[in-house]
Parts: structure tokens; C-alpha cells; sequence
């Protein structure tokens, strides 16, 4: 059974006897899916332009209004396609961009970082220089000689310097992590991922300059297994099947970033070689492949707070070969490492004074601190600030409202349109 998606045209093959709202999800494309799938908020209302041929759920009917249901409208998780169809969706990639706006860095931020690359020139070995070509690349780059260099690296040392003598080799910390031919020693890139329940946004910096190169920001797509954390972690917690499969939107995610970035600056993968991510605790759970579900339960303790490190590749990251990844640590079941990243950035725990930090997502927290101690708490302010799971409101989409002005009569700006008149009366 062939499903096609409108307006970008992209057409997927399926098995019949699933919702369309997983459907979508497996095929990559966004639908809210804020009530995980129970058809109660309302969200996920499609238009089926062909092949609208099963009766409409007790649901539907409930939720979806005669002129809806006249036009097409139907509830994605509720909608079981048994035959081709064409899908009419909204596009709600510009709300996700809208955050691309908000990257602002703190007074005085630097770039540190223990990356370095440096271009050298190997000799070849003679007989009275017969000092093993690893050794040199290490003494040339004044590495000592118990610098580590990965098994796979050695292997292609051979091949590397039958092609060039001039050679570029990247060093993270005490190791040699790659080794090219030629010089590539401009070419080091990392990136910077915030996990959020809704969106997640990406920068792109330059490690040896300490430039910010770009931001990208999309909808999270584990979403369509629910807009709230909870729903998500009963969703993960059902089966291996589902963590695998909401593991692995995630990683998708992440790697359709990485090749966006590389297409639009034109750059290698291969030269990107770290990445730290934050997010709150279920998020981070998620990210590593790690069952969230005692999250759910008191007394919501987490499986791991400490900061997590390792290859990315691990992960399925396609990265460098020896790039890693940096997981910030977690503070609690529910405070996540963007409260952590916050607390750093801003430094207030070193500050005088008492300060609150405020963190109003999906997830909220709230931080209090002073005389170098902090207090923190959190609640789910989706559902007040985004609409998730209640029928009358929504996210901050196209159509939402985001400014009013009053003068002699009512001004209402909303996402995608501005200064729309309030009729009087």
C-alpha cells in the first residue's frame, strides 16, 4: 500500500493495519502526536485528498467538526488505511525555525577545546632512519611516545602515506584520533544539540576558530509517540521494538542535521569530531538508548546523572570514525543537562546575590540559587504554554497568536501572517 504526502510529494510504501500516524513517523514525516496516539487531542487532523475509504472512529466523530469531516479531515491516529492514499498536510517547519533566532551567547564566551590538527611531512624511512612511522607522526606532532592511536588509524597509515608525505593528523587530547593525506588542517568542526521535547536545536562551530558557523533547529520527531515526556516513556517502555524505534528518530534526526550542514558549508562529515548534547533527563535516556521508563514512577529516579562520554559511532552518529560524543550530566528524574548547560552558562552559582533561572519548555524548571547553592524543581508546562494534550489551543504554529496591539481597535499578529484586525463587536 502506497501512501503519498502532500505538498512535498513524497510517496512511501507500507504494510496495511497501521494508523496513518505511524505511518508517518516511520516514513520520517511530522504529525503532532501530542496525545500519543489516543485520539483525544485533536491534534494530528489530516485531509486525505484520495482514498478516504474507512468509516470514521467514535473519536473522529467526537473531535472532528461536519464540515471537517465533508472535506476530508481525518484523525491520523485513528485513520487505518487499507488502500493507496494522498495525504494533504500542513507545514509547520517554519515554527521550528523561528528558534534558529533565539542563539545568543553568553558575555565573554570562548570556544575551548582539547582538538587540535596540525599538517606535517613524514619522511620516508631509510636505513639509517628506521624509526616506525606511528612513532614519527607522534614526535612530529610533539605527542610523547604514549600517545594512543587507534588500531583502525595504523592500519591505514600505510596507504596514507603512499598517497601523500604530506600529511594532516588530529589530536584530541593525548590521542591521535585521524589521520589524512594532504592538508586538511582548517577543517574542524563540532556541533552543540539541544534535545528538547518539542525542538531540537543545532549549532555548528568552527573548533579552532570558535566561530558559530550555523544554527538549525526542527520539530522533534519522537513526537509523534507523544508531545509529553510521559507519554513517551510509557511509549519506550512497552517493548524493545518501541525504544528501538524511538531511540533511533532521534539519532535521524541528528544525522539529517549533520548532512544538511555539511551540504549548505560544504564540508566533509568526516571533519566534524565531537558533539555535546543536552536535554532534559528523558531525552538523555532516550538519546543513549536507555529504557526511561522508572521516570514515570516515583521516586522518578534516573538511571544515570553523571556526564556520559564515548564514539559517536556507537550511537550510529555519522560523524568522524573517532568523534565523539559529550552528554552533559543530569541534576534529577526530571531536571535535565540543559538546566546543567544553563547553569553554566550564566554562571549564577559563582555570582553574588540570589538568582532565578527560568527554563519554560515542554519540560519547565526553575532554579534558585544563591550563597553557592541552588535549589530546582519542574513541571510539565506543555500543556499551559503549548496546548499539549488540551483540545482548545496549540503550539506556537502557524495561525497562533503571538502579539496583540491595541489602539483604536484590536491588532492580532500570528505565526505566518501579521497585523490581522479584530473585528469589533
Amino acid at each position: 500500500m502506497k501512501v503519498r504526502f502532500l505538498p512535498k510529494n513524497l510517496e512511501y510504501t507500507f504494510e496495511t493495519g497501521k494508523s496513518l500516524l505511524k505511518m508517518a513517523a516511520e516514513a520520517g514525516i511530522d504529525i503532532d502526536g501530542n496525545c500519543a496516539g489516543n485520539g483525544t487531542c485533536g491534534k494530528c487532523k489530516v485531509r486525505v485528498v484520495s482514498g478516504n475509504d474507512e468509516r470514521l472512529s467514535k473519536e473522529e466523530k467526537s473531535i472532528l467538526t461536519h464540515t471537517e469531516i465533508r472535506e476530508g479531515y481525518r484523525l491520523a491516529c485513528k485513520f487505518h488505511p487499507a488502500n493507496d492514499v494522498v495525504i494533504a498536510l500542513s507545514l509547520a517547519e517554519g515554527v521550528a525555525k523561528r528558534k534558529t533566532k533565539l542563539a545568543v551567547m553568553p558575555d565573554g564566551f570562548k570556544v575551548v577545546n582539547n582538538l587540535r590538527k596540525e599538517s606535517i611531512h613524514v619522511e620516508a624511512s631509510t636505513i639509517q632512519d628506521q624509526t616506525a612511522d606511528s612513532e614519527k607522526i607522534k614526535k612530529l606532532c610533539g605527542l610523547d611516545g604514549g600517545t594512543a592511536i587507534d588500531m583502525e588509524l595504523i592500519r591505514i597509515i600505510p596507504d596514507i602515506l603512499a598517497e601523500s608525505r604530506d600529511i594532516t593528523v588530529t589530536v584530541c587530547g593525548n590521542e591521535v584520533i585521524d589521520v589524512e593525506p594532504y592538508d586538511t588542517s582548517a577543517y574542524c568542526y563540532g556541533m552543540a544539540i539541544d534535545i528538547g521535547t518539542t525542538t531540537v536545536v543545532s549549532h555548528f562551530w568552527n573548533m579552532l576558530t570558535g566561530e558559530l558557523i550555523g544554527v538549525k533547529a526542527v520539530t522533534n520527531p519522537q513526537g509523534a509517540y507523544g508531545a509529553d515526556v510521559i507519554s513517551r516513556i510509557t511509549y519506550a517502555g512497552e517493548s524493545l521494538e518501541h525504544l528501538d524505534n524511538i531511540h533511533g528518530k532521534m539519532i535521524d534526526c541528528i544525522n539529517g542535521m549533520i548532512s544538511e550542514f555539511s551540504e549548505t558549508y560544504r564540508i566533509k562529515s568526516e571533519h566534524i569530531y565531537c558533539i555535546s548534547v543536552v536535554g532534559n533527563t528523558t531525552m538523555s535516556h532516550l538519546f543513549l538508548h536507555v529504557n526511561p521508563r522508572q521516570l514515570a514512577l516515583a521516586p522518578f529516579a534516573p538511571v544515570f546523572v553523571k556526564s556520559v562520554t564515548d564514539l559517536a559511532t556507537k550511537l550510529g552518529i555519522q560523524i568522524n570514525r573517532n568523534g565523539r560524543f559529550y552528554l552533559l550530566p543530569n541534576i534529577a528524574g526530571h531536571v535535565g543537562s540543559d538546566i546543567t548547560a544553563g547553569l553554566i552558562a550564566t554562571d549564577i552559582m559563582s555570582k553574588g546575590g540570589i538568582h532565578l533561572m527560568i527554563d519554560v519548555g515542554t519540560n519547565g524548571e526553575i532554579v534558585l540559587s544563591g550563597k553557592e547553592l541552588a535549589m530546582t524543581c519542574s513541571t510539565a508546562a506543555g500543556p499551559a504554554f503549548e496546548g499539549a494534550s488540551i483540545f482548545k489551543g496549540m503550539r506556537a504554529a502557524e495561525g497562533a497568536i503571538e502579539k496583540i496591539r491595541i489602539d483604536d481597535d484590536v491588532h492580532i499578529q500570528v505565526i505566518g501572517n501579521t497585523n490581522l484586525p479584530f473585528p469589533k463587536g
